[in-house]
């Protein structure tokens, strides 16, 4: 489970992550802080929809 911005982030794979409740709630730049943080990437972002990615 990986936990970001204090949200649950839903696992897709062994390393991509359904974060759209981050793109919901939270501003771009807390997001890609809170990646840095967390060795994520964003893989895709567009109407709403947010995938990460672990890079670690």
């Amino acid at each position: 489970m990986m936990e970001v911005l204090g949200y649950q982030l839903i696992k897709i794979d062994s390393t991509h992550y359904d974060a759209s409740v981050l793109a919901r709630y939270e501003n771009l730049e807390d997001i890609v802080s809170a990646c840095v943080e967390n060795g994520l990437d964003i893989v895709f972002y567009n109407d709403g929809k947010l995938i990460l990615e672990s890079v670690e």
